[in-house]
């Protein structure tokens, strides 16, 4: 028996017991403390997509997400999700398919490059971690599930996703001043041959000229360069 069939046995027996489904799901528990609850302090800035094709344990789901302060686009499977579409984390609940070509799909129909998914299921911690980790999910839970437990673990993911995306830009900001940088070397090397070639001037005395021209004028010496390249000239700012 394949794992995909030991977890739909897990998930249909969780859904047809009420028992079982009390147990994987215990009700939320409502905070009555001023401090409100971690996932409230700190919402979602996009909603979260859980899908879940199982009416009964995606209505508990929505249920209990929202009551932590997510926003919530609920469906039942991928061709019902307009797209294109970003969603700040996805849950695929013990009514969805766990496999491979799922997850590959929930992070198509997203724009983002950084979406953490969060299986629910009828797996032990361990065999549920591994399905995860072998499906390129992020993280799994299995029963009993607790609103606290579970807003941590959500907690978690969307704080690994920020810290991706902060990552990402400043690897991209990063790429982006290098690029910067050796075009204004190209166009100042440019121009110093422009200066070289026209004036029979060493490259340091071409770099003192338009060094001077910079000053003089208040304009950057990438400024001068292009000014070099298009006229073929130094204009008479020294």
């Amino acid at each position: 028996m394949s794992r995909y069939s030991h977890q739909s046995e897990s998930t249909s027996a969780l859904l047809e017991d009420p028992v079982s489904l009390e147990h994987l799901a215990p009700p939320v528990r409502v905070v009555t403390s001023a401090r409100p609850a971690p996932m409230q302090q700190q919402r979602a800035r996009k909603p979260l997509l859980l899908l879940d094709a199982a009416a009964q344990s995606r209505d508990f789901l929505s249920t209990l997400l929202s009551d932590l302060g997510m926003p919530i686009k609920s469906h039942e499977n991928l061709s019902s999700i307009e797209t294109p579409v970003t969603f700040e984390l996805a849950v695929l609940g013990p009514g969805s398919s766990h496999d491979k070509a799922v997850i590959a799909g929930v992070r198509r129909v997203d724009s983002s490059v950084c979406l953490p998914i969060l299986l629910i299921g009828g797996y032990s911690a361990d065999e549920g971690m591994n399905w995860a980790l072998s499906s390129s999910a992020d993280d799994y839970l299995g029963a009993p599930l607790s609103s606290e437990f579970l807003g941590a673990r959500i907690h978690s993911l969307l704080a690994a996703r920020h810290r991706s995306e902060l990552a990402l830009t400043s690897a991209s900001d990063r790429t982006a001043h290098l690029e910067r940088a050796l075009d204004t070397n190209r166009c100042i090397g440019i121009a110093l041959g422009i200066l070289m070639a026209t004036e029979k001037i060493t490259a340091d005395l071409a770099f003192q000229r338009l060094k001077a021209a910079s000053q003089k004028s208040n304009r950057k010496l990438r400024d001068i360069a292009d000014d070099v390249i298009y006229t073929g000239a130094l204009a008479e700012h020294v």
